[in-house]
């Protein structure tokens, strides 16, 4: 059995009643059990309302746990008239019904927050005849988004400050809520115009992580005299490089074409850090480390604050010459990015990343 409990001290009248959607009418008989737990350590208590709740959705348990964390920080259970006197109300789950013991006047109020919870209403639609101070549960379940950045994203809400009309309002006392953690749900209790403002928050950050094709070229410039030294034919250049690549680069490089050295594609989220490393033909190795900053889902630019290349080359003599630059670029989708060039003979690091 578990028992959630918070209260302080106040008036308590007496009744039991069933309730499961819809309520069944109260009897007269209190369980005394439920009005010892709740009266334990209080001063001036009379009888308490006892109901039964037995959830059609959500486990007793869980529909518990939720159910006390909204009511402490929506104020339905609140100070009465200033005495620093607060109404009690106690859950205990008895297997799958939650016995609920709380003040006759505001029983009605935490057995409709239950059935709210329960039923899973994240509609928060109404007439439009009071929905400005209609207060209503909803729920959302995140699909992508963590349930961290959803606290982040609605700490906002959470803040103490003047009300004010749009998009991003602060409330005047906290916003009720819940972030779970384990199931990764949001439950909000609060006014229909404010639950669409957290709503479209949510709905803004719970969006799939971008996907993007990135594929890196490392080719080195090959000019006449490269290629008589080396005995490289004509027909050996430019094999598996795109067209407009070829074309590009040989308009600003006064060499004769280009040969590829290593050619990788990389596939993921848009925000993934990524590290490649090869080792040529030759002996020659490099290593490639891309780290993501931004990424524009409109325009499908992606942002890279930091670029890492090392390039070892193996010298004809044996031992390696060890080049490297660091540089940041944007990557606009569909075209090709020179990231940079090392040595006499230039090797070139290309990327070029299209959204998926």
């Amino acid at each position: 059995m578990t028992n959630l409990t918070f209260a302080l001290p106040t008036t308590l009248l007496g009744a039991l009643c069933f309730f499961n959607a819809p309520a069944m009418e109260p009897v007269s008989i209190a369980p005394q059990e439920a009005k010892n737990r709740l009266t334990q350590d209080q001063e001036a208590v009379d009888e308490v309302s006892v109901a039964y709740f037995q959830p059609q959705n959500m486990d007793a348990g869980r529909l518990s746990s939720l159910a006390q964390r909204l009511i402490f920080s929506a104020g339905v259970v609140g100070d009465v008239q200033g005495s620093g006197m607060f109404q009690a109300v106690t859950f205990e789950t008895l297997g799958s019904t939650i016995l609920v013991a709380a003040e006759a006047d505001l029983m009605e109020r935490v057995l409709g927050l239950l059935r709210d919870l329960d039923d899973g209403d994240t509609t928060a639609r109404g007439d439009g005849s009071n929905d400005a101070t209609r207060v209503t549960t909803f729920q959302y379940r995140l699909r992508f988004a963590s349930p961290g950045v959803a606290e982040v994203a609605l700490r906002p809400f959470m803040n103490f400050g003047a009300r004010t009309q749009g998009f991003g309002s602060v409330p005047d006392a906290p916003t009720s809520v819940t972030i779970e953690y384990e199931t990764g749900s949001v439950i909000v209790r609060e006014t229909v115009p404010m639950i669409a403002e957290i709503r479209r928050v949510l709905e803004q950050i719970d969006q799939p992580e971008p996907q993007v094709r990135m594929t890196y070229y490392l080719v080195r410039g090959v000019d006449a005299e490269t290629m008589e030294s080396e005995g490289i034919e004509s027909a050996d250049l430019d094999q598996g490089l795109p067209a407009d690549l070829v074309r590009d680069l040989g308009a600003i490089l006064p060499v004769e074409g280009f040969q590829t050295l290593s050619f990788g594609v990389l596939q993921g989220d848009a925000m993934a850090e990524r590290q490649v490393t090869d080792t040529l033909a030759d002996g020659s190795q490099f290593m490639l480390g891309l780290q993501p900053t931004t990424f524009d889902r409109e325009s499908g630019v992606l942002g890279l604050e930091q670029m890492n290349f090392e390039f070892n080359q193996q010298r004809s003599t044996g031992g390696f010459d060890m080049k490297r630059f660091r540089t940041s670029a944007q990557l606009e989708p569909g075209r090709f990015t020179v990231l940079g060039g090392v040595g006499a003979t230039p090797v070139f690091l290309v990327l070029h990343m299209q959204r998926m």
